[in-house]
C-alpha cells in the first residue's frame, strides 16, 4: 500500500511560504516568511551598509540557517522587534541575536525544541525503527553534534541559558499538551496524509527573564489569555500552547 505521510511544522497554515529578507530604510532590514537555506545569502545581501534594527514575522524553519543569521546579527548592537510571530528556529536564534528585543503586545515568541535535543543513541534508536542506512546515522548523528556546539556558543555569547531550549519541549510535555492531529484517506488509492498542529511554549516575560533573556522592550500587559486572544485573531487558534514554567 502506498501512502504519503505529511507533517507540518507549524499549523498546517502556510506549507510553502517563501521567505524574504527586505530593506524597508537605512536603518532597518526585516524578515518575513519561512528560513529556508538560501536566506542566509539573502541576508547577506540586504545587510550591506549596515543596519540598526531588524524586524521579525517567521514561523521558523532550517535551524543552521537561522544560528548563521543569528550569529552576524549578535556582532552588531541592533535592536530586533517581533511583528505578529516569531516561533521555532526563529525564536531560537534571530530573536535572541539583538541587544534589544522588542515584543508587542499583539505579538507571539514561541519555542518548540531544537534538533540538537536528541542524543546520538536517540537518534540512532529512531533510524533503526525507520530502517535507515547505519551510513546516514552515522551522518546525521556528527551534524547533530557540530551543530550543538555551535548552539552552545550562540548562547553563551547573547548570555541565554540554553536550558530555555529543553524547557521549550519538558514544559508542554509536563503538562500533557499534545498537537492536534487530522487526516485523509484516499478511499481508491489507500493513500493518507497525516497534518500534526504545532506544540508551542510561548512563555511570559518573568518566565523568559530566568533564562537570562532581557525583556525590558516586552510588553507587561501580557497573560495567558492574552496569548489565547492573539492566536485566535491571527487564525492559529489550532496551536496547542504552554505558558508555563518549570
Amino acid at each position: 500500500m502506498k501512502f504519503l505521510l505529511t507533517m507540518l511544522l507549524f499549523l498546517g497554515l502556510v506549507p510553502g511560504a517563501q521567505a524574504g529578507w527586505e530593506r524597508v530604510s537605512a536603518d532597518t532590514i526585516r524578515f518575513s516568511g519561512d528560513i529556508n537555506p538560501g536566506s542566509y545569502k539573502e541576508f547577506l545581501e540586504v545587510s550591506k551598509g549596515g543596519y540598526k534594527n531588524v524586524v521579525l514575522q517567521s514561523f521558523g524553519g532550517t535551524p543552521l540557517t537561522a544560528l548563521k543569521i543569528a550569529e552576524d546579527i549578535s556582532k552588531n548592537n541592533v535592536k530586533v522587534e517581533i511583528d505578529g510571530y516569531c516561533f521555532s528556529a526563529c525564536a531560537n536564534y534571530l530573536a535572541l541575536a539583538g541587544k534589544t528585543l522588542v515584543l508587542p503586545c499583539d505579538a507571539l515568541l514561541g519555542w518548540h525544541g531544537s534538533p540538537t535535543l536528541e542524543s546520538d543513541e536517540e537518534i540512532a534508536r529512531k533510524n533503526e525503527m525507520l530502517d535507515y542506512p547505519f551510513e546516514l546515522t552515522r551522518a546525521y548523528q556528527k551534524w547533530v553534534g557540530e551543530f550543538r556546539a555551535r548552539e552552545n556558543r550562540f548562547y553563551r555569547s547573547v548570555k541565554v541559558d540554553p536550558a530555555l531550549l529543553q524547557d521549550s519541549v519538558a514544559v508542554p510535555s509536563g503538562e500533557n499538551i499534545k498537537p492536534k492531529v487530522s487526516f485523509t484517506l484516499d478511499e481508491e488509492s489507500g493513500e493518507f496524509s497525516v497534518t500534526r498542529s504545532a506544540t508551542l511554549w510561548i512563555p511570559l516575560p518573568d518566565t523568559l527573564e530566568t533564562y537570562g533573556v532581557s525583556t525590558s522592550g516586552f510588553c507587561r500587559r501580557y497573560t495567558r489569555e492574552d496569548i489565547k486572544t492573539i492566536l485566535k485573531q491571527r487564525g492559529m487558534s489550532a496551536i496547542a500552547f504552554s505558558s508555563g514554567r518549570k
